[in-house]
């Protein structure tokens, strides 16, 4: 037990240290920060025009009307902003780390390896305008539709949507652990990116065999669907205890799939 607080304190004193070093870059080039937020708001306006102009044509889709499908929406980019935020920048690189021999550096050191692939590079406050566009869209469709939402209810929302960024984050590291054996294939990460767009959009859209692929095996469609269900009241207790589980599953899985990767890996130096 005192060598796990150790370890928890040796590690979050790391962490400490690469958010000032995020922080201090952020202030070095924060006219960058801007040129990023604005193509991204931009994409994020589109996005909102998209859903009104299906709207303006059906009444709802699979059960959601419009407000519901803005919350949904809102959801989504809340979840993308801090994941991607966070790990843009160092789940993104894995595959460069294992194929350059940078990995050696991690594996020198006395801290985990998956630590530091994980948190190691900046933090992309690029992403902080989807987090806030997702907040702001998530009270204006909450607000739309009439529903007042106790601060009890806010907690766990957030803790839900801290359980949707753990279950991406793992989804990625597992996808990304794969370049230990296919080398350089940069479509790892950029076919992991494009599923995660699936998350967008209710998992009731799709057809029963999608819906059981994408909450058992590759669980994207809980990320959202089940905190947006939340807010509106329309979700069972059990699917709430669901999501939790299965995300320190794939988190577990992800470590143990991470660690077994790394027997395969060729040091730049044999």
């Amino acid at each position: 037990m005192k060598a796990l607080v150790t370890n928890l304190k040796k590690h979050s004193k790391l962490y400490s240290i690469f958010f000032k070093h995020s922080l201090m870059r952020l202030m070095e080039y924060r006219f960058d920060f801007f040129f990023r937020a604005l193509p991204t708001t931009l994409s994020l306006l589109i996005n909102v025009f998209m859903v009104t102009f299906i709207y303006s044509q059906v009444k709802e889709i699979a059960g959601w009307s419009k407000e519901e499908l803005f919350l949904l929406l809102g959801t989504y980019n809340i979840v993308w902003g801090i994941f991607f935020g966070l790990f843009i920048h160092n789940l993104g690189q894995v595959n460069n780390y294992i194929n350059t021999g940078e990995l050696d550096l991690f594996l020198t050191r006395p801290v985990s390896s998956q630590f530091m692939v994980s948190f190691r590079n900046h933090i992309d406050f690029g992403e902080a305008a989807t987090f806030i566009f997702g907040i702001v869209l998530v009270i204006l469709s909450l607000g739309k539709m009439g529903i007042t939402v106790p601060l009890l209810s806010v907690i766990l929302y957030c803790f839900l949507i801290l359980i949707s960024v753990i279950l991406s984050y793992s989804l990625w590291l597992m996808s990304v652990t794969f370049s230990f054996w296919f080398g350089r294939i940069r479509e790892i990460h950029e076919v992991f990116i494009s599923v995660f767009a699936v998350v967008k959009y209710p998992i009731d859209i799709f057809p029963n065999q999608l819906k059981i692929l994408f909450t058992y095996f590759i669980p994207l469609g809980v990320l959202v669907t089940i905190p947006s269900r939340f807010l509106l009241k329309t979700i069972e207790p059990k699917f709430i205890i669901f999501s939790f589980l299965i995300s320190l599953v794939f988190l577990l899985l992800s470590n143990l799939f991470w660690n077994f990767g790394l027997r395969y890996y060729k040091s730049a130096s044999s």
